[in-house]
């Protein structure tokens, strides 16, 4: 029987040829590419030295503006959020304006905080005496006053508010010292 000496080359060409389209296609295992690391969101942070502004007086950032008028400690608070004992309620009376900013200014109170002297943050709560913010949408050259409660530790001393008008600003308002 006469043997064909053709069909290794054939065979080894056709294995090549394979290789070659399994290769094109991908489905061979290869090198993945290397990941792209995204950077983490911004957070809008405050600046390392704030400046030194009395009660009162305006802060004013990208057409939105805060002040504090008036700051009072009731002591009795009629109130669902009354607070505990060792802790007690902080009134602050602040004025926000959209002076030129591009979109309304959505206000709310719970977009208020409190920060005390030593860093700490406290969130706003519903307040006592028909004192409260009013939630309105402010357009170009509107403002409002109203009253944002906050409860914080007795021996907290607050230093300043930060309103968050969104995710990229936030108005900070000093308040007077005990």
């Amino acid at each position: 029987m006469r043997r064909n000496r053709f069909s290794p080359i054939i065979l080894l060409l056709l294995a090549a040829w394979i290789f070659v389209a399994i290769a094109c296609t991908g489905a061979l295992p290869s090198t993945p590419p290397p990941e792209e690391v995204t950077p983490p969101p911004t957070v809008p942070a405050l600046p390392t030295a704030l400046p030194t502004l009395q009660m009162g007086e305006i802060t004013e950032q990208t057409g939105y503006s805060l002040s504090v008028t008036q700051i009072e400690y009731p002591k009795n608070v009629d109130s669902f959020e009354a607070p505990e004992k060792g802790y007690r309620m902080v009134a602050v009376e602040i004025i926000l304006s959209n002076i030129s900013g591009v979109e309304p200014l959505n206000v709310f109170y719970s977009d208020a905080y409190l920060v005390d002297g030593e860093g700490y943050v406290y969130k706003a709560s519903y307040g006592y005496e028909n004192h409260n913010l009013d939630m309105v949408d402010l357009g170009i050259g509107e403002k409002v006053k109203g009253w944002v409660n906050f409860i914080i530790p007795e021996s907290a001393v607050p230093a300043y508010i930060k309103y968050k008008v969104d995710t990229d600003i936030v108005l900070i308002a000093f308040l007077a010292q005990e």
